[in-house]
């Protein structure tokens, strides 16, 4: 049964419930209407009316508990409802990048005579893909969790389409997997912590 609990930590959040291990709510991300309406199972089309930018936000609890969504995480979402057309826009610029190899991809699986969207510039990923799914890590990094954005998209039903994202960063991007697995941004966090490590002198 669903459970509400007002975050005590920080008035940021919106009122949310336990849901199957996460905290849920629906919010409103402006930047992301006139998209697919992909709020549906898995990704799929649950309107053929373009979406109101509504999506649901998930916040996996800090400790695999019933904790309420730490400060960080707050911060996070904090970030992304400020930020949230910037975050898109480069979302966006990195699908348009990688669209050559999802066409690739779709060829060796499918078969030559499916038809493939044609995707050309931005605006026209309007057409193709929609928001379903924003999570709210438990992997910190400078004070703020990692966020992963998951989308269904028109040219893999069944693998979808996610980034994975620190701030306005893209860590990574591919199927719909990509925003959900947590060792994507832990491996980003020993990366970084790697890169930035000296050599001790002797």
């Amino acid at each position: 049964m669903a459970r509400s609990k007002k975050n005590s930590l920080t008035q940021a959040l919106p009122s949310l419930s336990l849901e199957n291990g996460c905290w849920e709510c629906t919010i409103a991300l402006p930047s992301w209407t006139g998209f697919q309406s992909r709020r549906g199972p898995y990704g799929s089309l649950d309107s053929q009316n373009v979406s109101d930018g509504s999506t649901q936000l998930s916040i996996s609890p800090p400790d695999d508990g019933e904790s309420p969504p730490s400060g960080e995480q707050a911060a996070a979402y904090s970030y992304l409802v400020a930020h949230h057309q910037s975050i898109r826009d480069q979302i966006l610029a990195a699908v348009l990048k990688e669209f050559p190899r999802f066409r690739a991809r779709f060829y060796e699986i499918e078969s030559p005579s499916e038809s493939f969207p044609t995707v050309n510039r931005l605006e026209d990923l309007r057409n193709v893909l929609g928001l379903t799914n924003v999570l709210i890590h438990t992997v910190i990094l400078e004070d703020v969790a990692y966020v992963g954005y998951e989308f269904g998209c028109a040219w893999d039903a069944e693998h979808g389409l996610g980034a994975m994202t620190h701030r306005d960063r893209i860590v990574a991007l591919g199927g719909a997997d990509t925003a959900i697995l947590e060792w994507i941004a832990e491996r980003d966090v020993k990366r970084l912590r790697k890169k930035v490590r000296k050599p001790t002198s002797r």
